[in-house]
């Protein structure tokens, strides 16, 4: 779980946990660590060159929980998890979200626990309405109105409704949740169910 509020900066930026991180706030999320030191600037290498075998090595940390995930669908009934990678707003983009929702997709059909409930990358599912400004420089309170209403979502068809699919949210960092609460806000006006959201970064408090 995410640490309280008057956990030590340092203590969360010298963790060493191999079994990477996870929390409920803003909604469900799981991280392969914090952003910051050697993970921030293989987060950074990412976005600029992307590599695979960079990116397998990051997100190990991820997948032990993970894995758990579609045993947990199963038992609300779903049969289907859609991985959404979350669109970034730039006009140069951002290529790592849907790097690692490929690279994830077959990883959650091959564990065991993924039986009965299959994975699979839908790029077209979330897209942008407009484009938004780079956020690096903005406070929590312009970050949440420079993502208000900066997604649209497609319906889900008759088929996803009987699967009662999941969607997964991925991003490659997740800051204050502004985006990914906006990315949630257009799929669930859309009619689908968020299970939430996957990231390789967590920036500390």
């Amino acid at each position: 779980p995410e640490p309280p509020a008057w956990f030590p900066l340092r203590w969360q930026l010298e963790v060493d946990d191999a079994s990477g991180l996870q929390g409920l706030s803003p909604l469900p999320w799981w991280s392969a660590g914090w952003y910051a030191g050697e993970l921030r600037q293989q987060l950074l290498g990412l976005r600029r060159q992307p590599d695979a075998t960079l990116l397998h090595r990051v997100m190990a940390p991820l997948l032990p929980t993970l894995l758990q995930l579609p045993t947990q669908l199963l038992q609300s009934g779903a049969q289907e998890l859609l991985l959404a990678p979350v669109p970034s707003g730039r006009r140069d983009g951002n290529p790592v979200p849907a790097l690692l929702a490929r690279a994830l997709a077959p990883i959650l059909n091959s564990g065991s626990a993924a039986r009965g409930c299959t994975a699979r990358v839908d790029a077209a599912l979330l897209q942008r309405s407009c484009r938004v400004a780079i956020q690096h420089h903005l406070n929590r309170r312009q970050r949440w109105r420079n993502q208000w209403l900066s997604f649209r979502a497609l319906l889900p068809t008759q088929q996803s409704r009987e699967l009662n699919c999941q969607v997964l949210l991925v991003d490659d960092v997740l800051t204050s949740g502004a985006t990914a609460l906006a990315a949630q806000r257009a799929l669930q006006s859309a009619g689908w169910h968020v299970a939430g959201l996957v990231c390789l970064g967590r920036t500390p408090r």
